[in-house]
């Protein structure tokens, strides 16, 4: 059997030697020949020097360096798409997916599964903002979403050539990788393990990316924010008919009724601001649209370096 271990990389040149001096004991024990696939997502530090350090010192490595910063879930997938593994372990750049899982993940594989994921433990690495953020978002998602995913597992995971090979064929740009995993199905199980910290760099996911990201995986795997506002349209729509019915049944019983401008004025607003936020929900869908019909390549590679396939 060979392995594939596959690893993004942006803007992470402390981690590259740490990971790299980490991951060789624990492969060299396995009873499989490995490769490591490294990308570099378009760092603007020294990382990809120190890629091409460790490609001098391995010739199992293979190290990929993308044209521009085109996000973690298109540098996964050049990885899955340039590895030749029967087997290929997804995990990030920073020690906190713990190289001492991959002999657990593989011991997991062999007994029947398709894709094995590991599930982090808690929460603790986190800061407050972001782990009520994450909350939150697994419980709108295990609510909303089609496509129904694990609770805390991440990109660290293994799987089979058959699995490797439905993630390729899936090539849309808005790409929602932990929605990707679970829509392809097959047989999936998980193990735990307690994150680490971070080895040195910090990480690239603000808050802010980490919502964006959030929008990103309900417009790829959801239709209920357009039927949200097809629901709240229909609810406008019934109360506007009440309320004119119980002006026509007033005017009829207590006379002629002058309507305030007060109420005709906030009736207004509160429309026009529903309307606009309906518009932007079915534009953010547009745009999505836009971005498939376009069919740009999802990553671009500018260099390679070490073992070829």
């Amino acid at each position: 059997m060979l392995i594939s271990i596959i690893t993004p990389f942006y803007n992470e040149q402390e981690s590259v030697k740490p990971l790299f001096n980490a991951l060789l004991p624990i492969l060299e024990s396995l009873d499989a020949d490995y490769e490591l696939i490294w990308i570099d997502d378009g760092s603007r530090d020294e990382t990809w020097r120190e890629v091409e350090a460790c490609c001098a010192a391995e010739p199992r490595l293979r190290a990929l360096r993308l044209s521009r910063n085109f996000g973690k879930e298109a540098a996964l997938s050049a990885g899955i798409d340039h590895a030749n593994g029967d087997a290929l372990v997804l995990m990030d750049g920073d020690l906190q997916h713990p190289p001492k899982l991959i002999p657990d993940l593989l011991r997991r594989l062999r007994e029947g599964y398709d894709m094995v994921y590991a599930v982090r433990d808690s929460r603790k690495t986190d800061g407050p903002a972001r782990a009520l953020f994450s909350r939150l978002f697994y419980l709108m998602w295990d609510r909303f979403a089609d496509t129904k995913i694990p609770r805390d597992a991440g990109d660290f995971r293994i799987m089979n050539r058959k699995t490797a090979n439905a993630l390729k064929q899936l090539r849309e740009r808005n790409r929602f990788m932990k929605g990707l995993y679970s829509w392809i199905g097959f047989r999936q199980t998980s193990i735990s393990y307690e994150v680490a910290p971070r080895s040195a760099s910090k990480s690239s996911f603000s808050l802010r990316k980490l919502m964006s990201y959030a929008r990103l995986a309900f417009i790829s795997f959801s239709a209920i924010p357009l039927r949200i506002w097809t629901s709240i349209g229909a609810i406008i729509a019934l109360l506007s008919l009440t309320y004119a019915a119980y002006i026509v049944i007033e005017t009829m019983i207590a006379g002629r009724d002058v309507p305030g401008y007060a109420t005709i004025i906030t009736a207004i607003f509160f429309l026009g601001g529903v309307q606009l936020f309906s518009i932007g929900v079915l534009g953010e869908y547009l745009a999505s649209v836009f971005d498939e019909v376009k069919a740009r390549p999802i990553y671009i590679v500018s260099e390679e370096r070490g073992a070829l396939p």
